[in-house]
């Protein structure tokens, strides 16, 4: 990682001189104007479900349940939820045997809980639990054992835990936790899921919010422990999973708000570390996790908000560094992991707010805006074993950088708005070997670009200007390798939009020679991929065989426009002796041979020709009688 330390010297002038790259051939593709005209649909991811997505999207119908496979004849509603033009406002709960469940709104029921299959038969109510037009307002807690746990509220137990099958007669209170004369709810909400059980927060009159577990039935949901004690709250909130156990933080009388973990148990649930001594609050907030350890931010009194980091033990669970010297504050947020290094944005005085790295040992920062100026980096994403993330510089302004996968050095990645313009790069998603991310480009247009993590392989795929105040493009699902995203252009408002899934070409080489790339190559719809292929020495090109179709001895060979998957191999031949045949009389000449791959005019295979400048002179020829042995 030295050469991060010098990323000012080894690639400033190196990216001055860096010109504009020709586009990719690759065009996204509206799958269906759902609301025809100008009109917005603004789809929205729900789920998938048997090779389609389920989608909420608004047409003259209002904001309904559609589905789609990809394609525009594949791309319906589902059923009309709240008839006429209102709308039901579907929102996904849970995903279970083959059927996902959502919340959604009619004039009859309410919000209340519904199911479907992806099929107009198949999308059903599967409770009415607040009678009337009255809202349950549903929403999930977990998915254990074959059932779905969620909270509900009725006419009689308030906001509590419910479970369903997915049958009517199945969907049933769990369990009234809030279980006082003077009514209440426990309002349930989810933690995680661990050794069979479902762990949970609810709110009691005795006990305050905690941390309760359920195995699916009334006997066994219970509080797993009062962590402060009596009716005071400790508000358990996930963290993560660790080694087995869950991570959370919680507050107490003695330590305030700390670092926990659990196991489902009473006795497996403790403090990890009072990483700020007393009861003033560390207040941990989870970064990332990388090989067993968790990167966390936290208070200390002495060092201020800094990175720390825990196995799940209190002698695991320590400063990482302090960034900031002092009580100072550095408040890390977390960027992205690369070649084992965690990136993450901090501020120190002499540097500002910047990039940061560490691999639990030793940490590093890049000065991306030398002395005390900030780049302010964000978080954008991974690609190609490369780190992308955003910076803003005074030059090249709010632009995309990159961590190089290879060398570890870190440059800008394009300066897509050109001069101390800021293109303020949005990450919307990553194909098989591409990050999809929208920019304002040089026309000030909102378009669609796409990387590799090279400059080289930096370019706009669209443009989906909408003016001032526009709608900004929003990842949708990746279905099957085809990429769904909802973006507008001014004729059809904001729509469901794909880019098709890529294309791989099988290449191979016989034995003698190579050819290049091989293997599967993945190569983006609409793109080019040049094949070249090299014989080894004394070897030639035999055939080259493109979807089954001689090409003949060719050493190169482009797709264009790729659209489908394409074979490609090649076979290879020894090469052959042969010698020049000046007089054309079939024999050649012994003293002037060559290597070919084929016998081309005035070359022959035959080298016993005595005099190559007359053509009756050859073995076999007719002898004359003239003095000379011909």
């Amino acid at each position: 990682m030295k050469t991060l330390l010098t990323l000012k010297q080894s690639t400033l002038v190196f990216l001055l001189s860096l010109s504009w790259m020709p586009l990719f051939s690759q065009v996204p593709e509206m799958v269906k104007d759902i609301f025809p005209g100008a009109d917005h649909s603004i789809p929205s991811f729900m789920a998938e479900i048997n090779d389609a997505v389920l989608i909420v999207a608004e047409d003259s119908n209002g904001k309904e349940l559609w589905k789609t496979d990809g394609t525009a004849a594949g791309t319906v509603l589902i059923k009309d939820i709240n008839p006429g033009t209102g709308s039901s406002s579907p929102f996904f709960i849970a995903a279970l045997n083959g059927v996902v469940f959502f919340r959604a709104t009619d004039p009859v029921n309410g919000t209340e809980l519904w199911k479907t299959d992806g099929t107009t038969a198949g999308t059903v109510l599967v409770k009415d639990i607040y009678a009337g037009a009255t809202s349950s307002d549903p929403s999930f807690i977990a998915s254990l054992n074959g059932i779905l746990i969620f909270k509900a509220k009725d006419l009689f137990n308030q906001t509590e835990i419910w479970k369903t099958d997915g049958t009517t007669a199945g969907t049933v209170l769990l369990k009234d936790i809030f279980n006082t004369w003077i009514g209440g709810s426990s309002n349930p909400y989810p933690i995680a899921t661990i050794n069979g059980v479902a762990l949970f927060g609810a709110t009691t009159l005795s006990n305050g919010t905690e941390l309760w577990k359920t195995d699916g039935t009334t006997a066994g949901t219970v509080l797993v422990k009062d962590i402060f004690a009596g009716a005071f709250d400790s508000s358990p909130t996930f963290l993560q999973e660790l080694n087995g156990a869950i991570i959370f933080s919680a507050e107490d009388a003695t330590n305030g708000t700390e670092l926990w973990k659990t196991d489902g148990t009473t006795a497996g649930t403790v403090l990890v570390k009072d990483i700020n001594p007393g009861s003033v609050n560390s207040s941990p907030i989870l970064l990332t996790e990388l090989n067993g350890m968790l990167y966390l931010r936290a208070t200390n009194a002495a060092v201020g908000t800094e990175l720390w980091k825990t196995d799940g033990t209190a002698s695991g669970t320590v400063l990482v560094k302090d960034i900031n010297p002092g009580k100072n504050s550095s408040e890390p947020y977390f960027i992205g992991i690369h070649n084992e290094f965690v990136f993450f944005e901090a501020y120190e005085s002499t540097h500002g707010r910047e990039l940061w790295y560490t691999d639990g040992i030793s940490t590093g920062v890049a000065d991306l805006e030398p002395g005390v100026g900030s780049s302010y980096p964000g978080a954008m994403g991974n690609v190609n074993g490369s780190l992308i993330f955003s910076a803003n510089t005074f030059y090249p302004g709010g632009e995309p950088w990159v961590v190089d996968n290879t060398s570890g050095s870190i440059s800008w990645l394009k300066d897509i708005h050109p001069g101390v313009a800021s293109s303020y790069p949005y990450f919307l998603m990553n194909g098989k070997e591409k990050m999809f991310f929208s920019a304002i480009n040089y026309e000030n247009d909102y378009a669609m670009w796409k990387t590799d993590g090279t400059a080289a392989g930096t370019a706009v795929v669209k443009s989906f200007d909408l003016g001032p105040g526009g709608l900004e493009m929003e990842f949708v699902a990746d279905l099957n390798g085809t990429l769904l995203f909802a973006a507008a252009d001014p004729v059809h408002g904001y729509e469901l939009w794909k880019i098709p899934s890529p294309h791989t070409i099988e290449a191979s080489a016989g034995v003698h020679g190579t050819i290049s790339p091989d293997g599967a190559i993945i190569v983006e719809n609409g793109d080019t991929q040049v094949i070249t292929i090299t014989p080894d020495a004394n070897f030639c090109i035999s055939d080259v065989i493109v979807d089954n179709v001689s090409q003949g001895k060719i050493n190169t060979f482009t797709f264009n426009n790729v659209t489908a998957g394409h074979t490609i191999s090649a076979t290879f031949a020894p090469s052959i002796t042969v010698y020049k045949d000046a007089d054309n009389d079939l024999f050649g000449n012994p003293l002037s041979s060559f290597t070919a791959c084929a016998i081309e005019a005035g070359l022959v295979m035959d080298n016993t020709d005595c005099n190559d400048a007359n053509a009756s002179i050859h073995p076999g020829a007719p002898d004359m009688c003239n003095t000379v042995d011909d």
